[in-house]
């Protein structure tokens, strides 16, 4: 509602400048500076229709998160043979879409769904950190079958591909926009990665098996070399997690290249940008969380240490 409130009072004070020009007994400067408020006041409004319908995307994956979010990559995920889960997610996000179509300005219901599509990233990559950081220490990878695991991933990256792509027929979008096809792209890179992981590469065998580019690939959307590292050791942790340092370490080795493919974000004002829509920040704020985490139980641990010599 708030969205197409803002939508429409942009469009009234359209009219409304007009009107005002029209009536004439103006001078050339003072339509000029009319011309340049109408402009201000009309993006100001458009921007935060935009924000609104963007924004609504948190309703709908509030209950998504407590629901799947510890389920997505986890065991029982590699059992269900039919991805039920993204299934069950594909579900839920329609049925949201189309409440919303029925009352949502048809340029705003084109912001929705991409946003929605972003937030669907995110949950993924989110999940994928998750199940990263619960792993128990030690050289046994978390997926025990990692073609399992890389196909069960695959299926849900074309669930979701084909119910985006049906959703925006419905909508009467003509195709799907590169920037919605950018956005799958992140999924499918993750994926690769996973294989190449899988195939228990050497450090010098990297570079020859895809990874350096489908790395500079990931960085493109995360920007923060940090991020990237991070994220990819990850990866490399749940099929491969002798290798983390070494993946890491390779990844370091590519900071200059990574500098270089870095895409220059634009900026926007900070009311028109949904924060729970930017990959980079949910990430950082994913992983600062998890090195406090680990930087108190380290903590504790010593603290265990200490008390136990004080009690000999």
């Amino acid at each position: 509602a708030a969205a197409n409130n803002f939508l429409r009072i942009s469009e009234k004070l359209e009219e409304l400048f007009r009107e005002l020009i029209q009536l004439g007994d103006m001078s050339g400067n003072a339509i000029n500076m009319l011309e340049g408020c109408r402009g201000d006041l009309v993006s100001t409004f458009c921007n935060d229709a935009v924000y609104s319908a963007e924004k609504a995307h948190s309703y709908i994956f509030q209950p998504i998160r407590k629901s799947l979010s510890e389920k997505i990559f986890d065991h029982a995920w590699l059992n269900l043979t039919h991805n039920e889960l993204a299934l069950s997610l594909t579900r839920t996000l329609g049925e949201f879409i189309n409440d919303k179509i029925t009352f949502l300005d048809e340029f705003l219901v084109s912001k929705l769904v991409f946003s929605i599509l972003k937030a669907t990233v995110i949950f993924y990559l989110e999940c994928i950190i998750r199940v990263a950081g619960n792993k128990s220490k030690g050289n046994l990878p978390f997926f025990h079958d990692a073609s399992v695991a890389i196909k069960r991933f695959e299926d849900d990256i074309s669930i979701l591909r084909d119910f985006f792509e049906s959703t925006i027929t419905l909508i009467a979008l003509p195709s799907m926009p590169k920037a919605y096809a950018r956005e799958l792209e992140i999924l499918s890179i993750v994926n690769e990665l996973l294989i190449i992981a899988a195939r228990n590469s050497s450090e010098e065998d990297l570079s020859e098996d895809n990874a350096t580019n489908l790395i500079l690939q990931l960085h493109k959307y995360l920007e923060d070399i940090k991020i990237t590292r991070w994220l990819v050791g990850d990866i490399w942790y749940l099929v491969q997690p002798k290798q983390k340092k070494k993946i890491k370490s390779f990844v370091l080795n590519q900071k200059q290249m990574l500098h270089e493919v870095s895409i220059a974000k634009k900026t926007r004002h900070e009311r028109e940008c949904v924060q729970e829509l930017e990959v980079g920040i949910i990430l950082t704020d994913i992983y600062d969380k998890r090195k406090n985490r680990r930087k108190l139980q380290s903590q504790r641990w010593r603290f265990k240490r200490v008390k136990v010599g004080w009690n000999k």
